[in-house]
């Protein structure tokens, strides 16, 4: 069982991971998978904001920049663009994990969110 475990775990992530993707349309892809996953969970998106400042230090990067939709990350959003939603939570969710992690890593970071 643990096997499987590890095999599901292995092609999940290769399922999200965009690095080494062919075209643009099998990078997308990977947003099918995940952002479901993620979408409307505040607390989530605060820790993956968080993570992603530590990942940066950790990579010894002083400056970073973060680009995302916070309306696609919204609770009811989807990728049609169709759907009105309340973007804002998602952008504070985001903006506390992204400062959290400055602080915590010294990191900068700027984001730039995507209506």
């Amino acid at each position: 069982m643990v096997k499987e475990s590890t095999n599901d775990d292995k092609r999940f992530h290769s399922l999200c991971t965009c690095r080494g993707k062919g075209s643009l349309h099998e990078m997308i892809k990977c947003f099918e998978v995940f952002v479901p996953i993620v979408r409307g969970n505040l607390k989530l998106l605060e820790q993956l904001s968080h993570d992603f400042v530590r990942r940066q230090s950790q990579q010894n990067i002083v400056y970073t920049e973060v680009r995302y939709s916070p309306h696609l990350l919204a609770e009811g959003g989807d990728f049609s663009g169709t759907q009105q939603v309340d973007a804002d939570p998602v952008v504070d969710a985001v903006t506390r994990g992204l400062r959290r992690g400055e602080t915590d890593f010294g990191v900068k970071v700027r984001q730039m969110n995507q209506s």
